[in-house]
């Protein structure tokens, strides 16, 4: 009798992993639209590599690095790689606050006050990462 259950176990396990590699590039339905979109500071033409931005790649779900550290002044670009759409959002207070990114968007903000910015993404709110500005 234990055989039959383990054989259902095994295949309840196999579909729910199957389920979970197709659905988990899928976006969240209960996502916001779009962020308030504040701080933006591209520059047309110019990529973020040759302004000499920080660079935080979003992608398997993370944003990587998850923590950086840059000097008052510095611009930081979050650029998704990411088939899903991701933001970038402050934990506390506005000052990242981004749209909802598609895959290959970026967004850049200036940090012009010292502080730490802890943010996330809404849709993902497992989703942390920090800029430490000194």
């Amino acid at each position: 009798m234990k055989k039959p259950l383990v054989i259902i176990i095994a295949a309840v396990a196999v579909v729910g992993l199957a389920a979970f590699l197709l659905l988990k590039d899928k976006p969240v339905n209960n996502a916001p639209e779009e962020a308030a979109n504040t701080g933006i500071s591209e520059e047309p033409g110019q990529p973020a590599e040759a302004r000499g931005d920080k660079l935080v790649f979003i992608d398997n779900y993370a944003y990587s690095p998850q923590e950086i550290i840059i000097s008052i002044g510095e611009t930081v670009t979050w650029t998704n790689n990411s088939q899903v759409r991701h933001d970038i959002t402050s934990d506390t207070g506005n000052e990242l606050g981004s749209k909802l990114l598609s895959q290959g968007d970026s967004y850049s903000h200036t940090f012009n006050e010292a502080g730490e910015y802890d943010y996330h993404c809404t849709p993902h709110p497992f989703m942390k990462a920090k800029i430490i500005v000194q």
